[in-house]
C-alpha cells in the first residue's frame, strides 16, 4: 500500500532509517511512520546524527490529514530535553514528522541519556 504525501501530492518512498522502514517524501522530506517504529528509532544508537541535520522548522502548526487513513491528526509534544511537536493519528497510530523532526527527537533522547550517564559517574 502506497502512502501519499498530502503536502506535496506525491507518493512517499520506503527508506530505512536506523534499520527501520519508514515512508519519506522525497520532495518535502516529511516522514510517516508508526508509533512503534518511532520508539525503535528513539532507542537506537546505531548511527551518529550528522551535524548538518536540518533543525525542525518553526512557525504555526497547521492541521494535517493522516497520509494513511485521511483522518485529522492531533498535535503533541514528543521527546526529552527539547520536545518536538508531532502530528499523530488516533485512528491508525500513524505519526507525521516534518523535515528534521525525526533526527531532532532522536538527538534529544541521546542528550538525555548522555546526561543521565554523566550524572551517574559524578555520583560514583
Amino acid at each position: 500500500m502506497s502512502i501519499f504525501c498530502k503536502r506535496c501530492d506525491t507518493d512517499m518512498q520506503t527508506v530505512f532509517y536506523e534499520g527501520v522502514a519508514i515512508q519519506l517524501c522525497m520532495s518535502c522530506k516529511g516522514v510517516y511512520l508508526t508509533r512503534r517504529k518511532l520508539e525503535i528509532i528513539k532507542d537506537s544508537r546505531e548511527i551518529e546524527i550528522a551535524k548538518d541535520t536540518p533543525k525542525p522548522r518553526k512557525g504555526p502548526e497547521v492541521p494535517r490529514c493522516c497520509p494513511n487513513c485521511q483522518d485529522i491528526m492531533k498535535k503533541a509534544k514528543y521527546g526529552k530535553i527539547r520536545p518536538t511537536m508531532i502530528d499523530y493519528c488516533e485512528t491508525c497510530n500513524g505519526i507525521w514528522l516534518d523535515k528534521g523532526e525525526l533526527a531532532s527527537i532522536q538527538f534529544s533522547y541521546e542528550i538525555a541519556e548522555n546526561n543521565r550517564t554523566r550524572n551517574q559517574f559524578k555520583r560514583a
